[in-house]
């Protein structure tokens, strides 16, 4: 690695264990040679600093450990984003990795093209195979809705920091409000035509299950609005990006619902219709509209119409008799 490199690699490092060496792995075969590493460990109580320490040790030109006291993920990007020396930050999960050309590919776009942000495809992947794989949908407004992750992406440090842009310390929806924020400081959002972020299937992860059955403590409802006020205050709504809240709220509904009772379903249902309509986000798209072409799957068009027709037809209480199915 030289001695200026051209992309950070943030990575928040909490308790990962032996999981961090597919990272470690991932990390040491890029193509590349214009990039470092920060693991930010987040006050890990198990043997990860010692791991992180023999990886430093192996690769001092271009590795560094911070460590802070226990914090979140939050703050351990923030933090990484802080440390950071390059002109472009990624950002991975200590769990996930990522294929050989990654940093050179997403690297390369973001300088072709001068764009802030590169948006690459990603894959769900376990110890055993492949699960599905998500490719982007090149020159479509819509695609970069369809990944508000911050990894899988390429992003210009200044507009990070010249923005002050933060994750939002929040139970749920952390990744939504920092993408949707950078999306509202920059038009300059492009995509690559290429899949290499590994999104590790950790069945055991907390993050993979606390959402389920609409727990009260997580609530979507409190990031979109946090999303919403930004958007307000600098005049940026667009009929995209209302179809995208709104889409989020669904698939929210959609997803966790499935673990709820009918009743609880119900009631959250009910709090995110009454925020749809009391801001101005009721569907106005309809699943044939050409705005939507390219970025976005039809079948998913059109279950958020279905979902949609559902809720203005008064049907809700059927649908989540059948639908839902926890007590």
């Amino acid at each position: 690695m030289n001695g200026s490199p051209r992309v950070t690699v943030v990575v928040p490092v909490y308790n990962a264990g032996a999981e961090i060496e597919r990272c470690f792995r991932s990390l040491e075969n890029q193509t590349s040679d214009d990039y470092e590493v920060v693991f930010v460990d987040d006050g890990s109580t198990d043997d990860s600093p010692e791991r992180l320490n023999s990886f430093c040790q192996k690769h001092p030109e271009w590795v560094r450990v911070v460590t802070q006291q226990n914090s979140g993920v939050c703050e351990a990007r923030h933090r990484g984003v802080l440390e950071a020396r390059a002109e472009y930050i990624c950002f991975m999960d200590n769990d996930d990795f990522i294929d050989e050309d990654y940093i050179e590919v997403l690297l390369s776009a973001a300088e072709q093209s001068g764009n802030d942000i590169v948006i690459c495809g990603y894959r769900r992947a376990d110890d055993e195979r492949v699960l599905f794989e998500i490719p982007v949908f090149k020159n479509r407004e819509f695609t970069k809705y369809n990944f508000i992750m911050p990894w899988g992406k390429i992003i210009r440090k200044s507009l990070i920091v010249d923005n002050d842009i933060r994750f939002l310390d929040c139970v749920i929806g952390e990744d939504d409000y920092f993408s949707y924020i950078c999306y509202l400081h920059t038009d300059k959002v492009g995509q690559v035509s290429y899949i290499g972020y590994n999104w590790y299937m950790n069945r055991g992860s907390v993050s993979n299950t606390r959402q389920y059955g609409l727990p009260r403590n997580c609530d979507l409802l409190y990031t979109l609005n946090k999303i919403n006020e930004q958007y307000v205050a600098a005049g940026k709504r667009s009929a995209l990006y209302d179809y995208a809240i709104y889409r989020r709220g669904v698939w929210h509904l959609l997803w966790s619902g499935a673990g709820a009772s009918p009743e609880r379903f119900l009631e959250e249902q009910k709090r995110f219709d009454d925020w749809f309509s009391s801001n101005g986000f009721m569907l106005k798209m309809r699943f044939f509209d050409r705005r939507l072409w390219g970025g976005e799957a039809v079948w998913k068009r059109m279950a958020i119409e279905a979902f949609s027709l559902i809720s203005k037809f008064g049907l809700m209480g059927i649908f989540s008799k059948v639908y839902c199915h926890g007590r």
